[in-house]
């Protein structure tokens, strides 16, 4: 299958156009390695170079020309890792495109700084509801919230016990709302870092909003393993929830290392009477009381304490 050339109006078949945008990824990775002062070795500069005269002329190498160019650009792509020439692409404003919501009209940005915008907007967008989380249901019970008592509306035409529910509601979605901002302010942090160093990966937004999805899901989850009334809490929940998003990690690889404590894998056609129930709550025990003593973090311990108590409960 041939494509139109549009800089000569010449056909070029399309293994020898891939080819030419393989030429123009290894020219933009070397200039920029350049521009940096990497110690490019010679012998791969000119053979990138001598390869960019054949982005002018419809005629096709050899096979051995293809070869030693491939060579010479797998070399510099593996000195220049991360840095790819994908990513040169992906941090540069002039090679960007427009976004009506996150710039202004008729500017480009680059895909690296507006996703970093869009975790802008989506950072204030959670910080926002829990605000709202947090306040809204003192809001309502204050007594300046007006009430029509002839109606029975309030703010907005709606009852007060429709706003009670609300604020209940969003009291409730706080911690998830603290996992997901933790989730975001990691992910600026690296982006940022991703975008100034031209590292960052347009293949791997996916991968992030899964982490923000992870992080919402980390800071109500990790609430289930702590009691709030405790006194013995050094940090509030909400904090924790925080930190849960910030390295959602932690949270599954805690719930992985108890569920192997308490549930050890015992075969599905063994029946097991109650001594031997017993038995196998006392070495549950046994092992989150381990779990308990390898635990570096006070996080860790928190969680380990809860599940103890449980266990012991349960004795």
């Amino acid at each position: 299958m041939d494509i139109e050339n549009n800089n000569n109006n010449l056909e070029i078949p399309s293994d020898l156009a891939a080819y030419h945008d393989e030429i123009r990824s290894a020219s933009m990775l070397l200039d920029y390695a350049i521009s940096v002062g990497h110690q490019v070795p010679d012998d791969v500069i000119l053979e990138i170079r001598k390869s960019e005269q054949y982005l002018d002329t419809t005629s096709s190498p050899s096979a051995e020309i293809k070869a030693s160019f491939d060579k010479s650009y797998r070399d510099l792509a593996k000195m220049m890792t991360p840095v790819t020439a994908r990513t040169l692409k992906a941090t540069d404003d002039k090679l960007g495109k427009t976004h009506l919501l996150l710039m202004a009209p008729k500017q480009t940005l680059s895909d690296g700084r507006i996703w970093s915008r869009k975790l802008w907007l989506m950072t204030i967008v959670f910080f926002l509801a829990a605000f709202v989380g947090e306040n809204l249901q003192y809001i309502v019970n204050h007594p300046y919230f007006t009430v029509d008592f002839d109606t029975g509306k309030s703010v907005l035409g709606l009852s007060l016990v429709t706003w009670q529910v609300l604020a209940a509601g969003f009291k409730t979605f706080v911690p998830f709302t603290y996992g997901a901002i933790g989730s975001c302010a990691f992910l600026l942090r690296t982006c940022h870092r991703f975008v100034h160093e031209r590292s960052f990966d347009t293949n791997r937004i996916p991968e992030y909003y899964s982490r923000i999805l992870l992080g919402l899901v980390s800071g109500g989850v990790i609430i289930l393993f702590i009691d709030p009334d405790q006194t013995t809490i050094k940090i509030s929940a909400v904090a924790l929830a925080f930190l849960a998003g910030y390295n959602s990690d932690f949270l599954f690889t805690t719930i992985e290392r108890v569920s192997a404590a308490i549930f050890p894998k015992v075969p599905a056609e063994t029946e097991t009477n109650e001594a031997q129930q017993s038995q196998i709550t006392e070495i549950s025990l046994d092992k989150v009381i381990e779990e308990y003593g390898k635990a570096t973090t006070p996080e860790a311990k928190k969680v380990l304490e809860a599940i103890i108590e449980r266990i012991k409960e349960r004795i």
